[in-house]
């Protein structure tokens, strides 16, 4: 979707906890401060507008750059201030910022942020991250923007907390389950990075990318009056046969003015041989093809796929199925 420039997105983050599942037993003494906090939080729906490195402070930020002592740099002196000037009161849901220096210790999301930095050149990438604290640190969602190709990153994705919320599960005195959800929303007041013109905002390791953005360089683009077509083919499973080791042999047949971009790509495949499981024949596998069409609103052609079931017999006898 699109926004224009006159309005500004930000993001709605909200966490809910349900109340407790399952009665786990501990020793005594053990999580009486978690529990002292369940007689408060239980059933919280805490919901924040979050700015882009707009910082909320956690209970125990609060607690340690509060005391003079503690602040050496001059971004801890700085946050010692804004605690002394202004009224904080942490909640379930803070923030890290990009001066923060925070390095989550999830590996897919470190993976994640070294994928999208290009080797052998250093990454301008600033990064912010979401957090909840439930008796311990926990990772929501990572957001990185990259001011080179202007493009905000949002992992693992967009999402409602009405329709697809996410989980996170905390086993203590009690089998406790969150659920949060980051939403994108209008207000008035700039709280994103401005890109030069417009920008669209997609989902996870999706993009919001200006115009201005010289795509040339950073991708293969169809030549004039052309686009491309990428499609893809996934053969899930098979059923109603009669005979047992099964495999489907396809093959495509592209009208004259389509061509292949890649052309080591092939026109025709074949699955495994599957044998019978719950009355179903399982392939789950994938093929795909990079195409090059001619650009216009009416495709005059169509694109025809061949299926063909093959069953073989323990002599290597091939039996054409249909």
């Amino acid at each position: 979707m699109y926004v224009r420039k006159r309005h500004t997105s930000c993001l709605r983050l909200t966490i809910r906890k349900i109340h407790s599942l399952i009665d786990v037993p501990i020793l005594e003494g053990l999580g009486k401060s978690l529990e002292d906090r369940e007689s408060t939080d239980n059933g919280t729906n805490e919901t924040r507008i979050i700015s882009w490195q707009e910082k909320v402070f956690s209970h125990y930020e609060k607690d340690y750059y509060r005391i003079k002592e503690n602040c050496k740099t001059d971004h801890h002196k700085k946050y010692y201030q804004k605690l002394k000037a202004e009224s904080h009161t942490p909640q379930l849901l803070f923030t890290y910022v990009d001066e923060d220096n925070y390095y989550p210790e999830d590996r897919d999301n470190r993976n994640h942020r070294q994928q999208q930095q290009p080797q052998g050149t250093p990454s301008k990438t600033q990064s912010m991250y979401l957090m909840a604290d439930l008796g311990h640190e926990v990772l929501l969602f990572t957001i990185t923007w990259c001011p080179d190709e202007r493009i905000l990153t949002v992992f693992p994705d967009f999402n409602l907390m009405t329709t697809n919320p996410f989980y996170h599960e905390m086993r203590e005195s009690n089998l406790h389950m969150y659920h949060y959800a980051l939403e994108r929303c209008i207000l008035e007041k700039s709280v994103l990075p401005k890109p030069a013109k417009h920008f669209v905002l997609i989902g996870a390791t999706q993009a919001i990318r200006s115009q201005s953005v010289d795509r040339k360089g950073n991708f293969d683009m169809p030549k004039q009056l052309h686009r491309n077509l990428l499609f893809l083919l996934e053969i899930v499973s098979a059923s109603d046969f009669k005979y047992d080791g099964i495999h489907i042999r396809y093959r495509f047949e592209l009208p004259a003015d389509v061509k292949m971009v890649n052309k080591d790509s092939q026109l025709a495949g074949s699955t495994h041989a599957s044998k019978q499981l719950n009355d179903y024949w399982h392939f789950s596998h994938c093929h795909e093809l990079l195409l090059n069409l001619p650009d216009s609103r009416e495709f005059q052609h169509s694109l025809e796929i061949y299926f063909e079931a093959i069953a073989i017999d323990d002599w290597c006898r091939e039996r054409y199925l249909g």
